[in-house]
């Protein structure tokens, strides 16, 4: 080739670097385009959600590209192509150290050098390495030579903690081993791929309980006399549980649960267990506390709007994209959060049967297509144990049309006027996991 077509080529090739790197940053930003809600409205009245399709051969364990017989809610099927969106909860963890809130919990003072308070344990870093080779054998065939190509197939973003940041580099590299042809180093089977945050302060997405708009609503919900009528029901347990711990003043939900969360880690990491921390971790009363604490948290429409709206309201724009525009290339989304993310959108959806998210657990949605339409699946990773169960959508059939879900999922996405909610507090302190 002549130097001077060889120099654009290369000048070619840098321009397209140069509009990756632009839509790579401004997906970090997760606006919420105008376009999209414009053009929604369009398609929610001709017809009446980190995407293809992805299906389920019958005759193989594992979801991969194919051609199927959708369920008896659908046609038949044509070749199917996909993508799919993960919000997954980071893995294990070393405690948070709260002496003030805590002191008669010994570990309270450990330094747990070399990870410190709340850091991934080598068990974590191992466990949701595996979750990216459970993604990598779910779609193989459909992933195929695209680990090389992340830059356009793949978008990973966490949210400001170090846990989540770590735990998203860890399952990229189960997901995303390198090819021959990518493979710099001959011990190491690993390949750097960009991943995203955006800081804590400005980041409503995965910490919208943050936003002063929400503590605002939640104040409001925490004086009702219906839920003064719920949290008085524990006010003689709470009294004993301050004694037990050892906390000077009264506790709250918080304080229950960063202590489930504490005692739970201990336990597993076999720590020692004085014998109170043993009994406080076996009443079931804890437990109804905790699960209280997520009840009000989501206890008004705003409220659960502002907990999951931002990011079921991007999950809904990215397949809306996918649904409509030919030339979207992204097979993968991933978002590394926090057990209060799951959470959160299991309410949204109408499915949340009250357990607490484990580490490395995940909520996928898949987006099917075959030649009436496009439909959605939603699948949950337990993590612990390492198992994969389907959720039926309520209200809608399985697999569940994506003009269907928009409009079941349409009141629980935040709106408009409150997509600029700012955060509260810069300081990032463990409340939820």
């Amino acid at each position: 080739m002549p130097r001077r077509e060889q120099e654009r080529e290369r000048e070619r090739e840098r321009e397209r670097e140069r509009e990756r790197e632009s839509a790579a940053s401004s997906s970090a930003n997760l606006t919420l385009a105008p376009s999209y809600r414009a053009a929604r409205v369009g398609i929610e009245a001709e017809f009446g959600l980190l995407l293809r399709a992805v299906a389920t051969c019958p005759q193989r364990p594992l979801a991969q590209l194919c051609d199927v017989d959708l369920p008896e809610s659908g046609a038949p099927g044509r070749r199917v192509r996909s993508a799919e969106i993960e919000v997954f909860r980071h893995a294990d963890r070393t405690p948070e150290t709260f002496p003030k809130r805590f002191p008669n919990d010994p570990h309270m003072y450990e330094s747990f050098h070399p990870i410190g308070p709340g850091g991934l344990t080598n068990e974590g870093k191992r466990r949701v390495y595996h979750l990216g080779e459970v993604l990598r054998n779910r779609y193989r065939d459909f992933l195929g030579s695209s680990r090389d190509d992340h830059r356009e197939s793949l978008f990973a973003i966490s949210s400001d903690v170090a846990r989540t940041k770590m735990s998203l580099q860890l399952i990229l590299v189960g997901l995303y081993p390198p090819s021959a042809d990518s493979k710099w180093h001959e011990q190491l089977e690993w390949q750097p791929i960009p991943t995203y945050y955006n800081e804590f302060s400005k980041d409503t997405f995965f910490n919208s309980d943050r936003c002063q708009m929400f503590i605002d609503e939640l104040t409001r919900v925490r004086s009702l006399p219906d839920v003064q009528k719920k949290l008085g029901k524990f006010d003689t347990y709470l009294e004993e549980l301050r004694k037990t711990v050892g906390k000077k003043s009264k506790l709250n939900l918080n304080d229950i649960l960063l202590l489930h969360n504490n005692l739970d880690i201990e336990k597993r990491m076999n720590l020692t267990m004085l014998p109170w921390m043993n009994d406080v971790l076996a009443d079931e009363r804890l437990i109804e506390m905790r699960r209280l604490y997520y009840e009000i948290n989501s206890y008004t429409d705003l409220l659960k709007r502002l907990l999951s709206g931002f990011m079921l309201r991007k999950i809904n724009e990215d397949m809306f994209e996918a649904s409509t525009n030919a030339n979207f290339t992204r097979k993968v989304t991933l978002y590394g959060g926090h057990d209060k993310n799951i959470i959160a959108l299991l309410q949204s959806l109408k499915i949340y049967d009250g357990h607490f998210p484990d580490f490395t657990s995940a909520l996928i949605f898949e987006l099917w297509f075959h030649d009436k339409g496009y439909y959605v699946k939603i699948f949950y990773y337990l993590g612990i144990p390492e198992e994969m169960k389907e959720f039926t959508i309520p209200g809608c059939a399985n697999p569940c049309s994506l003009d269907e879900y928009l409009k079941l999922t349409k009141a629980a996405e935040v709106r408009d006027n409150e997509l600029n909610c700012k955060i509260y507090s810069t300081t990032y302190f463990s409340e939820t996991d």
